[in-house]
């Protein structure tokens, strides 16, 4: 029987598929593809790889088809069912799906029989040869987030009413039910919530007062510019795009609770995020720049880095979030190489794009129109710096924040600088001997007689002692202490005129350095864009035919318009990054119409606490639907017209009625019963009620006790973990006094072990990243709440600001104030006021002095106001 190569081109298969069923000797028994295959291939398989429907391209109807293959390249290679991946799916259990009959022992054993036998048919079937017929649809480009964007007309307004732009969407939707907005939240429940949106900080007593005596219309719109004027802004606004970026301030995997590894610089993309956020800067600028920054310039050549430079290098640290373990060798594979890439794939999918791109990995995807080729053209787009066949790992994966030349330049001087030093410091350490040796007998006779022989054995040049006589030495390190001055009296005057000799030429040495540079966790194109084949099933072993980087042909308004520029052969890198940023922020394809969905919703979510679509990380077929679809593609055509700007979009979503509402509607309100009509509030008749995320319960805890430490960026805050496996910040090596004091974003974040008062509030472990956090009601954090250390002391510090600031009489008052931004009711008063008489009554009868057991009673007070539902909750 002949047998054809594995890799035997289609088109001659298939003229030979003829000849093979006609030489066919009669006591040859291989199966014949009528007969004996294309019964188990229409009962199993042909459902989904038929006449109607051909997933992922594939057809098993016909010898022809099998072999020209689908998305992922020939199901069957002839000869051989090693390579023949219809064969391995079977075997495997992947095919046919897990709902569906199994194929039997023996109809496996017929299609391994027929390949292995060189996949025979009685009949001659033609294979249909040039380019396969896009998947992509018209209907499927009419999906609501698919299609350009097109700014809807404006409903028409309610007679009488002054409601905003905004409002004038979601009161058509209510109105449609019979139902209408809440009444306004009062002005410091407003000021309460927009301080904690926009800052991520309860407003201080001097906010307070500055808003509550504005007495003009305006008063609001101005308390909104000074928030998104603050540098705090940042912070707040920033940690919500590290969430989506899937920033970690750590190395790999972090599955080693007490191995923290913290790579050099990387924490300059967190500032750089911050920063990005403060200045506004347009949002398709930060994405090209996070996508692209280093093909926005030729750094490699250039004589000097401009901070603009450096900013872009830093801005791609968006495409160094996935887990990477690489660089431990025995996990440096090319399946976990493969893994970053995917992982890395998924996180801009979900965080940019707003799609499960990660599914089209293994198949067509079964909801969006992302056929498998088109994730292997995009991957295509970023192999040049992610090459699995020419990998760079984690650790070396970094840039100087000077100039290559320059960097190499700085690094050979200070060798040669070490090298001089060096040689200077062993000259002085054997001068530095030579002296403590003539004054060893005296040092002798503060130890033991029966050591004498074993130190004086002991004592040599320190680059020629051994383990034991470290040791020996160390036994007695006290004794031996020799100072500088008792050196100084047995040495001549020659050896005393050495020893300062050589000091000051190592000091001038030393003065010569040059300063040295900074590290960027950057991400480059290494070398020539790599050859981006098709994973059969996504499985890294198994690749298929080659694929050219190209974009999602969904949102490309034509064919050639999906396939990624070429780039000039004299370019400094490969540009295929560069363009898929500019492809995702054209204002006009529909590509950038979806990008400006995602964005806008995520400013919504954060705003509201659930986006117009609920799913912010997929906007597809297979995510929530849009509750107000209109508004959503009115509010981002505005940002793209309005250039694309984050603070404008979030002053005129607070100006609006809708945000200003009350999260609690009086009884008779208006038309209509909206808990019957809409008991999830999905439609926003009123506000909704939200619990502080993580960050924001430390970082207010601080707040309130006077302690935070308003600093920004920098290296985050070291932590340590202790015996018992909590997470703590280490105190020993805090840079300053008050890090440990420092804003949450600032402590180092991990992806899966935290401290107690982040993991209990819902911290997201970080496998990849995070689009919406979790809100859940536990009893833990009641208990951390009471408990934690941290808690307890920041309650003491919060009855020491009382204590100072007003007297005995007021600081009920205050502490409410600062607390709730608000002062307590006649009723909340008394309670108080009988708290605290209880408490240092009881404190009094334990034996503390009168003035120690009424600063306990605050001290009481104080920890009981931080854990109200009130102090943890948004209204």
């Amino acid at each position: 029987m002949f047998r054809f190569p594995a890799l035997f081109p289609v088109k001659i298969v298939a003229s030979l598929l003829l000849a093979t069923a006609v030489t066919r000797a009669e006591d040859d028994d291989t199966p014949i593809f009528e007969f004996d295959v294309q019964p188990i291939l229409q009962q199993h398989c042909a459902d989904c790889h038929g006449e109607i429907k051909q997933e992922s391209g594939l057809d098993v109807r016909t010898p022809a088809t099998l072999l020209r293959g689908g998305d992922t390249g020939p199901a069957v290679q002839p000869g051989t069912t090693e390579r023949s991946l219809l064969f391995a799916m079977i075997l495997d259990g992947t095919m046919p799906p897990k709902d569906r009959p199994r194929v039997s022992l023996a109809e496996r054993e017929t299609i391994r029989r027929w390949i292995a036998g060189g996949a025979p048919a009685q009949k001659k079937y033609s294979v249909v040869q040039g380019p396969r017929r896009s998947s992509i649809t018209q209907a499927d480009r009419q999906h609501y987030s698919f299609r350009k964007l097109v700014r809807p007309e404006l409903p028409t307004a309610v007679p009488g009413k002054q409601h905003s732009l905004i409002d004038r969407f979601v009161i058509a939707r209510l109105q449609q039910r019979g139902v209408g907005f809440s009444q306004r939240a009062d002005r410091r429940t407003l000021l309460r919530r927009a301080c904690f949106d926009l800052t991520g900080l309860p407003p201080s007593t001097t906010e307070l007062d500055l808003y509550l005596s504005d007495d003009q219309d305006d008063a609001f719109e101005r308390l909104i510019d000074r928030l998104l004027d603050s540098d705090q802004f940042g912070v707040r606004w920033g940690r919500h795009w590290l969430d989506a970026a899937g920033y970690v301030d750590v190395y790999g995997s972090d599955e080693n609770a007490p191995q923290i590894r913290v790579p050099p610089g990387g924490w300059r993309y967190r500032d750089y995020v911050v920063d990005s956020f403060n200045r506004d800067k347009p949002y398709d600028q930060f994405l090209v720049e996070q996508l692209a920054g280093d093909e926005l310039s030729n750094w490699r050549e250039a004589t000097e880095y401009t901070p603009q430079i450096v900013e872009q290098l830093v801005a791609t640290g968006f495409l160094r979030t996935a887990i990477d373990d690489t660089d431990q060798d025995v996990l440096n594979i090319r399946s976990n190489r493969f893994a970053v890439i995917f992982d890395q794939m998924e996180i801009f999918g979900t965080s940019v794009l707003g799609l499960t791109l990660q599914c089209a990995r293994c198949h067509s995807h079964k909801f969006d129109p992302v056929p498998t080729r088109d994730y292997y053209r995009l991957m295509a787009n970023f192999t040049p710096a992610f090459n699995p066949d020419q990998w760079v790992k984690l650790d070396q994966r970094k840039l100087a924040d000077v100039p290559p030349r320059m960097a190499t330049e700085i690094d050979v001087h200070n060798a040669e600088c070490d090298k001089r030093i060096q040689s200077l410091r062993g000259r002085l350490v054997q001068l530095e001997w030579i002296a403590d040796k003539r004054l060893l007998p005296a040092k002798l006779k503060a130890i033991p007689q029966r050591d004498h022989k074993a130190v004086r054995s002991a004592f040599k040049l320190p680059a020629e002692q051994t383990a034991g006589d470290k040791a020996t030495l160390n036994k007695y390190a006290v004794e031996l202490a020799i100072s500088a001055k008792e050196r100084g009296s047995v040495q001549s005057q020659q050896e005393r005129d050495e020893v300062a000799r050589l000091a000051n030429q190592i000091r001038e040495i030393e003065a010569s350095r040059r300063p040295g540079y900074g590290t960027i966790q950057a991400l480059y194109d290494t070398g020539p864009p790599p050859v981006t084949r098709m994973l059969s099933r996504g499985q890294v072993d198994v690749p298929g035919r080659p694929v050219e980087p190209g974009f999602l042909s969904v949102l490309c308004d034509s064919e050639a318009k999906s396939r990624t520029p070429r780039t000039a052969a004299d370019a400094p890198s490969s540009q295929r990054r560069l363009a898929v940023a500019r492809w995702l922020t054209d204002r006009t394809s529909p590509a950038g119409g979806l990008v400006a969905r995602v964005a806008v919703n995520r400013v919504w979510q954060h705003l509201f606490g659930r986006g117009i679509v609920a799913t912010p990380g997929n906007l597809g077929v297979g995510g929530a639907k849009p509750t107000h679809p209109q508004l959503l593609d009115w509010l981002a055509a505005e940002f793209v017209e309005s250039g694309w700007k984050i603070k404008p979009l979030i002053k005129r979503i607070m100006r609006s009625a809708v945000y200003q509402q009350a999260s609690r509607r009086v009884p008779g309100q208006g038309a209509g019963d909206p808990t019957r009509v809409d008991p999830e509030n999905h439609l926003l008749w009123r506000m909704r009620l939200r619990r502080l995320e993580s960050e924001n319960v430390r970082d207010a805890v601080l707040t309130v006790s006077g302690k935070l430490d308003r600093s920004r960026g920098g290296e985050p805050v070291p932590l340590k973990v202790l015996p018992d496996g909590t997470i703590r910040i280490d105190a020993d090596r805090l840079p300053t006094p008050t890090s440990h004091w420092r804003r949450s974003l600032y402590i180092t974040s991990r992806r899966n072990y935290h401290m107690p008062i982040f993991g209990v509030f819902d911290t997201p472990h970080m496998t990849t990243n995070c689009t919406t956090r979790d809100r859940s009601t536990v009893v833990l954090q009641s208990l951390t709440m009471l408990n934690d250390e941290f808690v307890q002391r920041q309650a003491v510090f919060f009855a020491a600001r009382l204590a100072e600031s007003a007297p005995t009489g007021k600081r009920i008052a205050l502490a409410f104030q600062i607390a709730f931004a608000r002062p307590p009711t006649n009723s909340e008063a008394a309670l108080s006021r009988g708290f605290l008489a209880d408490q240092s009554s009881n404190a009094r009868a334990a034996g503390t002095a009168e003035k120690d057991a009424q600063q306990q009673a605050l001290e009481s007070f104080c920890h009981m106001l931080l854990n109200t539902n009130e102090f943890l909750y948004i209204e």
